[in-house]
């Protein structure tokens, strides 16, 4: 019998559960996220949970993202899984229980970080949330051990979730959202955190105005701390406002952000040049850029603000 076996084995026994466990790896895996998913907050046997860790720490190995490859003092875009990075902390748009996600294998990021993490993420919240009520109020934000995550620290926050119209106390919160996560991280010593896109995809934020928000909000921490900004379709602005998010620039400084990136010679070459906006799935008139020059594109942004490096990744 494996791990993975064992662990399915004590979660079916506590429930007092007769499930045929499938033989296939990736259905047995499903299984146990589901039994994890619906556990509630309660002890459990430390042999369980040593079990556990061995077995996370296994599916982890070799798939950690390393952020000491990453340019220091450079806005990247990150995309991909940012439960596989070794930052200090990443960010879990989570909920007002501080639970985490309790639907079976439901796809959000709040799910993933738990399962990841393994259980002693949960048990850790609820020592938090037992003594709030478990009640996290809008914004408001934790932190915790990443457990069996390569990051350092989980810091989770309760967004905004949007059933009809988007309101503006809906962006205060989303931007309370960043600033009391960089509070919390600053507070802790926390030097490089990765965020999601809080409060977009199933909560139903717009995703330029989360993209502002976000950028408005991090700005005003670039020179405490570094984050990763991810490259998904939100920035639909002309070039220019991509990289300087400003009325009033400095041409000089902008052509050596270009030139630096090296960008500058494919932005040379359109009919509209800097003042050419980003995306044609958002503007007919726009044009589409290839990962890599997203990239170069957000290196042209970090060089003209001279800013810190930022995480930013969608829910995965």
């Amino acid at each position: 019998m494996n791990k993975l076996d064992k662990l399915i084995k004590i979660l079916l026994d506590e429930l007092e559960e007769k499930i045929d466990v499938p033989t296939n790896e990736n259905e047995k895996f499903y299984l146990y996220k589901t039994l994890v998913n619906i556990r509630l907050p309660k002890e459990i046997d430390e042999k369980y949970l040593l079990l556990e860790d061995e077995f996370l720490q296994s599916r982890l190995k070799d798939n950690i993202i390393d952020i000491n490859n990453f340019k220091k003092d450079k806005i990247f875009l990150f995309k991909g899984d940012i439960t596989k990075l070794n930052c200090d902390a990443i960010v879990n748009p989570g909920n007002e229980k501080g639970l985490g996600c309790f639907e079976p294998s439901h796809d959000c990021l709040d799910n993933k970080i738990n399962v990841d993490a393994g259980m002693r993420l949960r048990l850790a919240c609820n020592e938090i949330m037992s003594k709030k009520n478990y009640h996290l109020e809008k914004a408001e934000c934790i932190i915790t051990k990443a457990f069996n995550l390569p990051s350092k620290y989980i810091i989770e926050t309760n967004g905004p979730i949007i059933d009809k119209k988007l309101e503006e106390k809906d962006k205060d919160v989303l931007k309370n959202c960043y600033i009391n996560a960089l509070n919390l991280a600053k507070q802790s010593n926390i030097k490089t955190i990765a965020f999601p896109c809080i409060a977009t995809e199933q909560f139903n934020f717009p995703n330029r105005e989360a993209a502002e928000i976000a950028y408005n909000a991090i700005n005003e921490y670039v020179k405490n701390i570094s984050v990763v900004l991810q490259d998904y379709f939100i920035f639909a602005y002309s070039i220019k406002e991509n990289i300087v998010f400003d009325n009033y620039y400095n041409d000089n400084n902008l052509l050596k952000a270009l030139t630096f990136s090296g960008i500058n010679e494919k932005i040379s070459k359109l009919e509209n040049g800097i003042n050419t906006t980003l995306y044609k799935d958002l503007n007919d008139d726009g044009i589409e850029l290839s990962g890599g020059e997203n990239q170069k594109l957000s290196i042209a942004r970090s060089y003209y603000k001279n800013g810190k490096l930022f995480i930013f990744d969608e829910a995965t």
